[in-house]
């Protein structure tokens, strides 16, 4: 029987624990995010009589969000924008509400639309009666929040979402990253309690998404880790279960499982002046429907 365990990604604590790992090396993944940001936005298709209509999912307290409608407002200043987020922590949608107040004059003609729920519950809240979608968007995102998909019917529900010249935006860690990823799933194997790895995101994406639609690029990036192998550094081990997706790990699940899955960590690690390092790619993939 397969023990319980609680992905930090279904908690209120999830970006406390993102917020630890930023300043253990995580914050260059957000290299260039600004700039690519902007190249994105100035590529959209979009309809200046319709407006432009964005999802945004798993936005968190709206950090990652700001370059983007910083470029949208820039880019259309006269196009009507409704930009819709889905964020299943409610605590992280009063911090995006409190940034778009801070933003208010900037962000004037932007109306904002929240789903307090996780992505899939929103995809089936999304499909009518005929069973067809009666909404579509001309920008969808997921930035860094693809492991906690529901597998593949997730990717192609939100691809069919899009209206036709849509723009399907993934961004993503993989690597030993993801290698961790993987270790968890080996240890809880029921298609609930799988974390969606960077393997099944290029299967999905070359099965579902034709090559000659989708742009990729990859950047290597490593984070210090530690303080995940010393068990009373509170920052050690916030970083441990953002790493594994579970939350307080060194004590949530029974010892010898806790121990495995910190074991392999030091296994993914390279060793410098006595400093481990965990090395990994973010990925990007930009898909024209």
């Amino acid at each position: 029987m397969q023990e319980e365990m609680l992905h930090v990604m279904s908690t209120d604590e999830y970006h406390e624990r993102y917020d630890v790992c930023l300043k253990y090396g995580l914050s260059s993944i957000h290299e260039n995010h600004v700039l690519y940001s902007t190249e994105l936005v100035q590529k959209l298709s979009i309809d200046a009589v319709l407006g432009l209509r964005v999802l945004a999912i798993g936005t968190g307290n709206g950090n990652n969000d700001v370059a983007i409608i910083d470029a949208i407002v820039c880019e259309y200043p006269n196009v009507k924008v409704l930009y819709e987020i889905v964020e299943p922590s409610e605590s992280s949608i009063d911090k995006f509400k409190m940034l778009i107040q801070s933003n208010n004059k900037e962000w004037k003609d932007v109306h904002f639309q929240f789903h307090a729920q996780p992505i899939d519950e929103f995809l089936e809240d999304m499909v009518g009666l005929d069973g067809e979608h009666g909404v579509n968007y001309d920008f969808i995102h997921a930035i860094y929040c693809v492991s906690y998909f529901n597998g593949v019917q997730t990717f192609r529900g939100l691809y069919n979402l899009l209206r036709e010249d849509g723009t399907f935006y993934l961004k993503f860690c993989s690597g030993n990253w993801d290698k961790c990823i993987a270790k968890v799933n080996e240890i809880y194997n029921k298609p609930t309690r799988r974390l969606i790895g960077e393997g099944l995101v290029m299967q999905t994406c070359n099965q579902g998404f034709p090559g000659d639609h989708r742009e990729e690029s990859v950047r290597p990036f490593q984070m210090k880790v530690t303080k995940c192998f010393e068990p009373d550094s509170v920052d050690g081990n916030r970083v441990l279960d953002f790493i594994f997706g579970i939350v307080n790990l060194r004590t949530s699940i029974p010892h010898h499982r806790a121990e495995i899955l910190i074991n392999f960590l030091k296994e993914c690690c390279y060793e410098e002046d006595g400093e481990y390092f965990l090395r990994g790619i973010r990925n990007s993939i930009v898909i024209k429907k």
